[in-house]
């Protein structure tokens, strides 16, 4: 084996670790886009599916729009989601005044 094919080798190689790696963060990624909507939303297709095709443009809108989504407890001032009918800290119905 010459030094060039020895050298193609090896930069084959590192290219083929490198889209594996890119490969499984991205889906990794995607699960937990999937994952983490849930917590907010039954709607997690729709941001799931648009970040799997439009990777680095739907990844500003997502945590925009998952921090709109949250409500401030005003009995112990905690963060929860705004699809809950009670407070998860303090319980507290998030109608109540």
């Amino acid at each position: 084996m010459t030094s060039e094919a020895g050298t193609a080798i090896t930069v084959i190689g590192i290219i083929l670790v490198l889209i594996l790696v890119l490969s499984v963060s991205y889906i990794w990624f995607l699960i937990w886009i999937w994952k983490d909507y849930q917590k907010y939303s039954e709607e997690t297709l729709p941001w799931t599916i648009g970040a799997a095709f439009l990777f680095v443009l739907i990844l500003p809108f997502y945590f925009s729009a998952r921090k709109n989504n949250k409500i401030v407890c005003s009995k112990c001032s905690k963060w929860f989601p705004v699809n809950l009918p009670n407070c998860p800290h303090c319980g507290r119905n998030k109608d109540a005044n």
